[in-house]
């Protein structure tokens, strides 16, 4: 069980997603819960409930929230509908993705893989990594930036598009494999020269661990754009790759 001082909202999501849709009522309501979800004692599970497998009654959330029981119930039922939140029969909410958007193995990522990577990066004449450590991320406070945290997903619609259903395994297959670091300035790479694919980006990141990301573009293979051209149909999957 642990606590949390601090949860994140997706900016462009709460402006221009789906629930910005909503009225101010339900939208007040569902970062409210998600800040008891946060400060409760079952954080890491993303559950709001009063102990073991049993949840608080509207009455309690009602006190919590500053609101009627009887709007505590609807504004729930609402949130329910639109797959945010599980409620099951012992009134425990669970909000849905806590664990993708929320979870402390994300937080903590890029010091796994920077312990991953330091010994690739030295060996390339890179100067490794050297993250600020854990404890330093714990005491950021509200507002400031976070190394930490960009998810793939987030990167990938910031810079392309809607993630398609299709991809979202080997998109977090490629967030296993590179730091967040790779991972965003691919995405800044492909954003910058107009390539806004994923295939392009998948050709930056596989280029640099190829080749190294301290080269310089001297040749075809250091150089992403021109290793794009090359393989382009068949990183598009339309013909086979070039002998």
């Amino acid at each position: 069980m642990a606590r949390r001082s601090w949860f994140k909202i997706h900016a462009k999501q709460w402006l221009e997603g789906s629930i910005s849709e909503e009225s101010l009522e339900l939208r007040g309501f569902w970062v409210t819960l998600l800040a008891l979800v946060a400060d409760g004692n079952y954080a890491d599970e993303g559950q709001l409930k009063a102990g073991y497998d049993v949840g608080f009654t509207p009455k309690t959330l009602g006190l919590l929230m500053k609101i009627s029981p009887q709007k505590v119930g609807v504004l729930l039922k609402i949130l329910q509908q639109m797959g945010r939140v599980l409620i099951d029969s012992r009134g425990v909410v669970t909000v849905v993705n806590w664990q993708k958007y929320q979870s402390e193995y994300l937080r903590q990522k890029p010091y796994r893989n920077c312990n991953q990577k330091l010994h690739t990066e030295k060996e390339r004449g890179g100067e490794g990594c050297n993250p600020s450590p854990p404890e330093k991320e714990k005491e950021r406070g509200e507002g400031e930036s976070a190394t930490a945290a960009t998810s793939i997903f987030t990167l990938y619609e910031d810079t392309i598009g809607q993630v398609p259903d299709i991809l979202r395994t080997e998109l977090l297959e490629y967030e296993d494999r590179f730091t967040d670091d790779w991972l965003m300035d691919a995405f800044k790479e492909a954003a910058k020269y107009n390539r806004r694919s994923w295939p392009y980006v998948t050709t930056i990141l596989e280029s640099w661990a190829q080749n190294g990301r301290s080269k310089k573009r001297n040749n075809d293979e250091s150089d992403p754009n021109a290793y794009y051209d090359k393989y382009k149909h068949f990183l598009e999957g339309k013909v086979d790759a070039p002998t």
